[in-house]
């Protein structure tokens, strides 16, 4: 008969000895304090396990759901700091450096002939791949448009056309209003209730573009703001222009009512 041999350790309910390595008392059939110990720390890793597994889900779906939104928000993030960018260069750059062809680098894809013609309203401008017509300038006023005193809204009706066999985009940002020179404030066009924003024209606000199938026509919507205290509105002008044009990269339109 085997001896079972204690080392004095005893059950914390009865008093009984308990042989070493034994995980209950003999006697009450009570777990050890060790034992119990040891179980409480299991359940703790069992409870940290699913948390890290529960977060590690969440993470996997936050990852997703960026992915999915990415192509997106980096698409506007871009749109967004080129048009500011193109303003900078149109008025630091090619513009005023007339550059010439050959000495324009890589920055420059195509040739453009200079024209400083002021196209007046129904006369069509060549660019490109586009072909511009001034069809409309008008008040803001006529639209119940209501201006501080200082400013004054004008709305352009354009019409665009893509001359070229390949599909191209018309950029907000491209089309931009001079009053003497000044910058006019580009509008976030406002008169859906008008009868030309029920009909075939398209409002292109500034961080917008609009795409063109070959031979497609359309006529876009422009809303922009002049200060009074500034510039000539005899002198008003709208300016189309492409950075990767060399030369004279615009078209010029005259905004005069």
């Amino acid at each position: 008969m085997q001896n079972t041999q204690y080392t004095g350790e005893r059950c914390a309910h009865c008093g009984a000895a308990v042989a070493p390595g034994q995980n209950f008392c003999p006697v009450c059939g009570s777990f050890l304090k060790g034992t119990q110990i040891q179980q409480k720390k299991k359940s703790t890793k069992t409870v940290v396990i699913a948390l890290a597994a529960a977060w590690g889900v969440v993470l996997l779906l936050i990852i997703g759901v960026w992915a999915a939104a990415a192509p997106s928000l980096a698409s506007h993030v871009q749109d967004f700091f080129r048009s500011r960018a193109d303003r900078y260069r149109y008025n630091h750059g090619s513009q005023s450096q007339q550059i010439e062809p050959g000495d324009a680098g890589d920055w420059f894809d195509n040739e453009q002939p200079p024209d400083e013609t002021v196209y007046q309203k129904d006369e069509t401008a060549f660019f490109g791949d586009f072909a511009f017509t001034l069809k409309d300038v008008r008040p803001g006023s006529d639209y119940g448009i209501k201006d501080d005193a200082d400013e004054q809204t004008v709305v352009v009706l354009l019409e665009v056309e893509n001359t070229g066999d390949e599909n191209v985009y018309i950029e907000g940002s491209r089309l931009m209003a001079y009053s003497g020179g000044d910058f006019a404030t580009y509008e976030d066009s406002d008169i859906s209730s008008s009868i030309y924003a029920r009909s075939e024209a398209v409002p292109l606000d500034e961080d917008e573009r609009l795409k063109l199938t070959p031979g497609q026509t359309q006529v876009v919507l422009l809303q922009y703001q002049f200060d009074l205290d500034e510039g000539d509105p005899a002198q008003r002008e709208l300016h189309y222009w492409d950075p990767t044009y060399a030369q004279n990269p615009r078209v010029i339109f005259s905004l005069a009512q």
